[in-house]
């Protein structure tokens, strides 16, 4: 499932076609319907990646339990895990340090 969304940068003029960013974005479900994959990118009019560091494109992976909890979370570089305790409250997170 892809949905894009057509965004304009803020300014005191109406904008342009030529002042739009696209944003695409793509998700992606397991079986159980939990979310496996986000990603989102900001794209100029000619449909090339936006320069902007600040608004790069960004990946999310998730991984699931067997009971549906998140195990682990990867955004981009970054690893958090979680572990949940015998009532099923998560327990532990691990997160990078930067």
């Amino acid at each position: 499932m892809t949905r894009s969304n057509t965004n304009y940068r803020t300014a005191m003029v109406a904008p342009t076609a030529s002042d739009s960013i696209r944003e695409a974005h793509s998700y992606e479900y397991d079986n159980n319907g939990n979310i496996v994959y986000v990603n989102t990118q900001r794209l100029k009019p000619d449909m090339t990646v936006q320069p902007d560091t600040v608004q790069r494109a960004r990946e999310e992976h998730f991984r699931w339990d067997e009971e549906n909890r998140l195990a682990a979370l990867s955004q981009n570089v970054y690893v958090s895990h979680y572990w949940y305790d015998a009532d099923g409250e998560r327990d532990k997170r691990t997160v990078p340090v930067s």
